[in-house]
């Protein structure tokens, strides 16, 4: 994460010298653009975070020790941006005991769509 924001702090130096060097428009248009972009990136992810709708559930509601716990996450996008790749952590534990487990995985919404 640290390289990725090194690499775009070089960009952003690397255009804003040829904006300098280069007194043309395309340059000044192709410098505020490098800098507008991350802007216009995080409200479009700050709207997607306040739409988006995750539910959890399950189809029984006591188990026994032995069997396995089938889950079903269901994610809803209601907007027009896809989400090529949707973090989802399930963090539990067991009521009785103090294990602790943490499940990741990934997983891809289109837009106007759900997915289980």
């Amino acid at each position: 994460m640290l390289r990725r924001k090194l690499w775009y702090l070089l960009l952003i130096v690397v255009s804003a010298l040829m904006a300098i060097l280069y007194n043309t428009y395309i340059m000044a248009v192709l410098f505020l653009t490098v800098l507008l972009v991350p802007i216009l990136l995080a409200g479009i992810l700050w709207y997607l975070r306040r739409r988006v709708k995750v539910v959890v559930s399950t189809e029984a509601r006591v188990w026994t020790k032995e069997n396995q716990i089938k889950l079903v996450v269901q994610i809803v996008n209601p907007t027009i941006f896809p989400i090529p790749r949707l973090k989802i952590v399930l963090k539990y534990k067991h009521h009785y005991e103090d294990k602790k487990r943490e499940d990741s995985f990934f997983t891809s919404v289109d837009s106007k769509s759900e997915q289980s």
